[in-house]
């Protein structure tokens, strides 16, 4: 047998490098370089962004807000305004003035929007109802009318152009401050029968404050003169050609004799097509903010009190 000893594999040690374990600046890197993609930071970067963004929008909204920037157009819209108000076209001096006068209201406009001045009150929601219901009608259609568009019109209302009935007629006045309103009407009736026997009226009754003879007077004429009292009704009813009476007024007391009482009558179209084309935009206009009225009524639920629906 050999001395020599046979050689046999050893297990492999473990191989040493020159690397260095990592140090804590290396894992604070290491984790700021993860930290970014995690969802919570990233929510986190999101609203911080968010949050920046908004405070240079509200600080660039609080230094618009405290410009007030007169152009020319305002200064050219002032002076227009002026003429067309005084007449005439404003002075240099005058002219400053009214841009004065619009950055001093501009500043308390916006003063009292800040303030919510214009919330719960009534003069400003009025105005906006009213530049509301103009924005929202459509006058374009009903802007220019055919005239075949307004002959139809004037046919199917023939009531409404109609001239009232009316009456030319005279009267009679006595005064009740002269012996008392029996004896005002006592004073009438002889009247009366001195007129059935032929008298002339004009040496009968007392002074009327007004006139004693009227033409072509309708029913709103006579409340207008004698007030809603019995003669405004009486005169279109008195027989024609024939003294009546003693009819009451707030004046005192009237015998009354109409001369002529004319009907309701429709002028010819030709005579008052300026006013079928008033009544024709004036229906077409009222047409028009209804519908406008329903469409915005239908975007909203509308709950009324119980008694109310």
């Amino acid at each position: 047998m050999s001395d020599a000893v046979e050689a046999r594999p050893t297990a492999p040690t473990d191989l040493k490098t020159d690397e260095a374990p990592p140090s804590g600046a290396d894992k604070a890197r290491r984790r700021f370089r993860i930290w970014p993609r995690e969802p919570l930071a990233r929510f986190f970067i999101l609203g911080a962004l968010i949050f920046c963004a908004a405070g240079l929008l509200d600080g660039a909204r609080e230094r618009a807000s405290q410009t007030i920037a007169v152009d020319q157009s305002t200064v050219e819209r002032l002076a227009t305004r002026y003429k067309v108000e005084m007449g005439f076209a404003p002075t240099h001096q005058q002219l400053k003035a009214l841009v004065d006068r619009y950055v001093s209201d501009e500043a308390l406009y916006r003063e009292a929007v800040r303030l919510h001045l214009q919330e719960d009150d009534e003069i400003v929601r009025r105005r906006l109802v009213q530049k509301m219901q103009f924005l929202d009608a459509d006058f374009g259609v009903a802007a220019t009318p055919s005239e075949e568009a307004l002959r139809t019109y004037y046919s199917a209302n023939p009531a409404r152009f109609a001239n009232p009935p009316s009456v030319d007629f005279r009267h009679l006045y006595f005064d009740p401050d002269k012996g008392g309103a029996d004896e005002a009407r006592r004073r009438a009736d002889q009247a009366l029968h001195a007129l059935a026997s032929g008298a002339d009226w004009g040496h009968l009754g007392d002074r009327f404050p007004l006139q004693s003879e009227y033409r072509g007077v309708g029913h709103e004429d006579l409340v207008q003169l004698f007030g809603d009292t019995p003669v405004s009704s009486q005169v279109l009813a008195d027989p024609v050609q024939r003294w009546s009476g003693p009819v009451k007024s707030g004046y005192g007391w009237h015998l009354v004799f109409v001369e002529r009482r004319r009907s309701a009558q429709t002028p010819p179209y030709d005579q008052i097509r300026d006013r079928v084309r008033l009544a024709f935009l004036e229906d077409a206009r009222a047409r028009s903010e209804q519908q406008a009225q329903a469409r915005l009524l239908s975007r909203y639920e509308i709950t009324l009190p119980a008694g109310m629906r």
